[in-house]
């Protein structure tokens, strides 16, 4: 669970300051999908 915060606090830095870049590659569909794994 903790990494799913971490990617969504990523997503919010890609969404609202590009400038900034993130460490990692992450979007809606990735999140979605990790979240789904995550309730199964």
């Amino acid at each position: 669970m903790h990494a799913f915060s971490w990617l969504l606090q990523e997503l919010r830095v890609s969404l609202f300051a590009q400038e900034l870049k993130t460490p990692v590659i992450v979007s809606v569909k990735r999140l979605e999908k990790m979240l789904a794994t995550l309730r199964n």
